[in-house]
């Protein structure tokens, strides 16, 4: 199948966002606060503005914010 017969359909997802929305859901479910899933979202889409692949800019951002909690 190619990329555009798969676009919109369920279970075709990049794996990058599969990726986020599984890293959301642990946070969301392990009492992790809204402005953290907030500050995730703005890295990732600030590091892809950069020029980072999908995966790297999920995983920088996460490693940015799991240095700053205690």
């Amino acid at each position: 199948m190619s990329d555009k017969s798969m676009k919109g359909k369920k279970g075709y997802d990049p794996e990058w966002v599969d990726a986020i929305a599984s890293h959301v859901v642990y946070y969301r479910d392990s009492g992790k606060s809204y402005e953290y899933q907030k500050n995730l979202r703005e890295l990732f889409f600030e590091y892809r503005a950069e020029g980072l692949r999908p995966r790297e800019a999920l995983e920088k951002a996460k490693r940015v914010l799991a240095s700053f909690e205690t």
